[in-house]
């Protein structure tokens, strides 16, 4: 998330070279897939209480990004965030309604878990029919993107990916043990085939102002059949290589105040940009660099989280908390 939105040197030249690009391939997809891995069958009850972590902090944030706009043009500060997608937000926030519209969709279909069976059937049909559809004519919800609220696009249109991976996470000990030694070479090859996938057979989609082949926030998505199973390959390898790793203790604290980094990463790396003017043009002396700074962002952003909890743990409900501390 982080290296995606790193800023450019004077040339033009990102310190992390062609990485982010490739990042873009899956990272949104997979952050939404990875969030729905544990949603529970939909009631209201069980919606209400996941709306609280994820809408609570975006309506608070859409108004600490624009605090003058609330006070001159309150009814248009709604409805942007009422829409809540990039093209009225302009701003990283657009991730947390779309994320809210996957767990939704997510809760629906375990809904459809524990209906009888003609139910279940009605309802899955209800649920993929859409998600076949967007697909299918994506080029022309790309142009519809600005007029959809609360990223549903995106939701219905990861609905297959999201129970793919669903599936991936259910059997990834099973996989491992199918596998063995052959499963982190056989995941790594996955990855890079996923990849050149999408390098090869996914067009640049030029309908907003930013021209990549894969941009959620844009409604850049994958509309070719290779593209849609690379972003499924490269996303799958991870989660099973994943499953297979010991992360660092420190790496699961980032982990759990992974809130506030997305919440205040973008404001630091606009904040710190000019200071890449230090490391020249040199790609390694820029690598250097950016890993420097990516380190320095993500530790301001859980040192500010941490200080500002301490002064009162009621800013955990504006994302600052650690995972699932609210007060």
């Amino acid at each position: 998330m982080v290296i995606g939105h790193f800023p450019v040197s004077a040339r033009g030249h990102n310190p992390f070279g062609s990485l982010p690009d490739w990042l873009y391939f899956f990272h949104i997809p997979l952050f939404l897939a990875l969030s729905c891995l544990f949603i529970k069958p939909f009631t209201p009850g069980r919606m209400g209480r996941r709306a609280v972590p994820v809408l609570v902090p975006y309506g608070a944030w859409v108004v600490l990004a624009q605090p003058g706009r609330l006070l001159r043009q309150p009814w248009g500060l709604l409805r942007d965030a009422a829409m809540g997608n990039w093209a009225h937000l302009q701003s990283v926030l657009w991730f947390l309604p779309a994320l809210f519209s996957t767990n939704l969709l997510t809760a629906l279909w375990r809904r459809t878990e524990v209906c009888r069976p003609w139910r279940r059937v009605a309802g899955r049909t209800a649920l993929l029919v859409p998600a076949l559809a967007a697909f299918i004519l994506a080029p022309v919800l790309a142009r519809w993107h600005e007029a959809i609220p609360f990223g549903l696009d995106v939701a219905v249109f990861l609905l297959p990916f999201i129970l793919v991976m669903d599936q991936v996470w259910r059997q990834h000990q099973r996989l491992a043990a199918a596998a063995g030694r052959a499963l982190a070479p056989a995941a790594l090859a996955a990855l890079v085939l996923g990849g050149l996938c999408i390098q090869v057979w996914e067009p640049v989609k030029t309908h907003s102002a930013f021209a990549r082949r894969v941009d959620f926030a844009q409604f850049s998505v994958p509309v070719t059949i290779p593209g849609y199973l690379g972003m499924v390959l490269m996303a799958a390898a991870l989660v099973l290589l994943a499953g297979r790793l010991r992360p660092p203790r420190w790496l699961a604290a980032v982990g759990r105040r992974s809130m506030p980094v997305y919440l205040l990463h973008y404001p630091l790396l606009f904040a710190l940009r000019r200071t890449l003017g230090l490391a020249g043009e040199s790609p390694a002396s820029l690598l250097v660099f950016g890993l420097g700074l990516l380190a320095l962002v993500i530790a301001l952003a859980t040192g500010i989280a941490q200080a500002l909890i301490r002064i009162s743990p009621r800013f955990a409900w504006i994302g600052l908390g650690t995972a699932g501390s609210r007060s």
